[in-house]
């Protein structure tokens, strides 16, 4: 990475097309639908950077209301932390545990692996960070938990050492030596374990082994996806689990093979759309633990509705020059 890489909403100068391009920029995280109250006089501001561990940036919104469905995190299968920092505005917050309020001074919690929906009936300022779960091992037993959750980020020094980083950070990003961008990583995570607050509900022994086997599969899995061999009695061996209990992990994706193949799909995407490549198809389908080609491009097609060829050739995403899909190939990234 020669420089961090940098991703800004700039809208065309038409109007009437603003909304549309700002719903399409926020896609990757949310849905969004327009309030009331919403105003596009003043024209939305997102700034994203990518340091190859995390994302981070601010962002500038309209009143309006975001929703991030079971269906775009089945589609998506990332399990990433966000935080936002709000400076100005205010927001509502439902999920499955209950309604929550958001302020100034405060920092909101999102789990991307659970459903949520946000009502800001006020504009907001705000800065932001998406960590991988995998960064925050020390909390990942009770991350779930903070989900939909505030807390005042200027309520004890870990706190604001943790807000006054990465806003400090957003700052000062284009001055940064690309080969420090892994160790600020570390260092934003460490800083994100120690002022994020204990949940109030803290999972049993018995549920927290069972989070932090599921993170290890994980991990396991993103490590070693491409093995022509991995497969559920494989990973059931590694782990010392039983079938039905290895299926419990990954109940919510339809089981652990359906969990594999969406991995290998996903990095084969990529691969045949990198950019100023055009690589075999056979060559990424061995690459991506698929035993032939014909399987490989029987699964791509299912997957994403064109062959592996048709990607290559560019007719993969026909959005792909915009900045959502961006946003939603970083999102990708930072699992692998």
């Amino acid at each position: 990475m020669t420089a961090p890489f940098e991703n800004r909403f700039a809208p065309a100068e038409e109007p009437s097309a603003l909304w549309y391009e700002w719903s399409g920029h926020v896609a990757p995280f949310f849905d969004l639908s327009r309030r009331d109250e919403t105003d596009l006089s003043k024209i939305p501001g997102m700034n994203s950077y990518h340091l190859g561990a995390l994302l981070t940036g601010d962002v500038k919104a309209p009143a309006q209301n975001l929703d991030r469905s079971a269906s775009k995190i089945a589609d998506q299968g990332v399990d990433h932390i966000l935080i936002q920092f709000y400076a100005t505005g205010r927001s509502r917050t439902r999920t499955e545990r209950g309604v929550s309020m958001t302020r100034p001074g405060q920092a909101l919690v999102y789990d991307l692996s659970q459903p949520v929906a946000v009502a800001s009936d006020q504009a907001v300022d705000a800065v932001n960070i998406v960590l991988p779960r995998a960064l925050l091992l020390p909390r990942a037993d009770d991350l779930s938990d903070l989900h939909g959750t505030s807390f005042d980020y200027q309520r004890d020094a870990a706190s604001r050492i943790f807000f006054g980083f990465v806003r400090e950070l957003v700052g000062s990003l284009r001055e940064l030596p690309p080969g420090d961008m892994s160790e600020i990583a570390q260092v934003a995570a460490t800083l994100c374990s120690a002022s994020l607050p204990s949940s109030q509900d803290r999972p049993t022994p018995k549920a927290a082994r069972d989070i932090r086997t599921g993170l290890d599969i994980r991990d396991f899995i993103r490590r070693n996806f491409a093995a022509p061999g991995l497969d559920a009695d494989a990973i059931a061996a590694r782990f010392g689990l039983s079938r039905s209990a290895l299926y419990r992990q990954f109940a919510s994706e339809g089981g652990v093979h359906a969990h594999i193949r969406e991995r290998r799909l996903r990095h084969a995407m990529r691969l045949m759309t990198m950019p100023g490549a055009r690589p075999r198809v056979s060559s990424v389908a061995y690459q991506c633990g698929f035993a032939d080609e014909k399987s490989f491009s029987r699964a791509f097609r299912a997957r994403f509705g064109l062959l592996p060829s048709e990607a290559a050739a560019g007719f993969a995403r026909p959005e792909a020059p915009s900045m959502g899909s961006t946003l939603a190939a970083w999102i990708l990234s930072l699992e692998d």
